[in-house]
């Protein structure tokens, strides 16, 4: 959605998210942020006008002078996390969910999640999981609705590393686009969490709570216990596994896409059986 240009009366943008019914405004006079909040969200962006004096907003996002961009994006996450918390988590997370071997829907419909810290390899192994035939929810962030275990997607571009895109090789342009916005009647439940925690985790002992809570963003509206609570209810219906070491990216995601036939196995369905070219 192109920006509008904010004229010296205004009191920056006010922009209208639509999270799945979920609506929150963003008051910002941030053009770098406004931009990036277009760019990362786009369908779920309803509309972007110049603010009046005094506009309210659920989000606002105000300062004056120079300031990195990075700081006014995670203003605007805690802001966002706060303001859908009572129906989403947002999921630090790369999702599929899962297609037959035809590549068709498998009602009802399930969807694995990849949890890990940055470069742990989310998106690597997402997109690995695109090659069996599945479909993309998210390579780095999604919308957990607690209550029911559902995945929403968050349109986000997709960012692979240099590595990844070059193993893609032909197919990267075809993969390496937004995640379709999930229709809530189709929206699927999450049945397994992979955790990638890499090797340093092998001998430490921590729960899959601590890990799932690691991997929250968190605003500042909800209690330790209550976020924990909202969180184990929203992956009651998922088991969990643990990866501490992924194959390292070659020339193709061939190794990737045999980790991911293994890690799916004894979900109900039948998985493809083509590997990476």
């Amino acid at each position: 959605m192109e920006m509008n240009r904010v004229s010296p009366e205004s009191a920056g943008l006010l922009l209208t998210l639509n999270l799945y019914g979920e609506k929150c405004s963003v008051l910002s006079n941030r053009p770098g942020l406004s931009e990036q909040i277009a760019a990362n969200f786009g369908p779920l962006l309803t509309s972007v006008e110049p603010a009046p004096a005094g506009a309210a907003a659920d989000i606002r996002v105000l300062h004056g002078g120079a300031r990195p961009l990075l700081r006014d994006w995670e203003e605007f996450s805690i802001q966002l996390t706060n303001a859908v918390a009572r129906r989403f988590l947002l999921l630090h997370a790369g999702a599929v969910t899962l297609r037959d071997q035809q590549g068709r829907p498998v009602p009802p419909a399930r969807a694995v999640a990849f949890v890990g810290s940055g470069r742990r390899g989310k998106t690597t192994c997402a997109l690995a999981a695109l090659h069996l035939g599945h479909q993309l929810v998210g390579d780095d962030l999604v919308a957990l609705e607690w209550r029911t275990g559902r995945l929403f997607a968050l349109p986000f571009p997709v960012r692979p590393r240099r590595d990844t895109r070059l193993a893609l090789g032909r197919r990267a342009p075809t993969l390496c686009r937004r995640p379709d916005l999930t229709v809530p009647e189709q929206a699927p439940r999450l049945v397994r969490i992979i955790f990638l925690t890499g090797p340093h985790s092998a001998r430490a002992r921590v729960s899959h709570a601590e890990r799932l809570l690691t991997a929250i963003h968190v605003g500042t509206s909800l209690p330790k216990a209550v976020l924990l609570e909202r969180a184990l209810r929203g992956v009651s219906g998922a088991d969990f596994l643990a990866v501490t070491e992924l194959p390292s990216i070659g020339t193709t995601l061939r190794g990737q896409v045999r980790m991911c036939q293994t890690l799916f196995r004894g979900l109900p369905l039948g998985l493809a059986s083509e590997e990476a070219t």
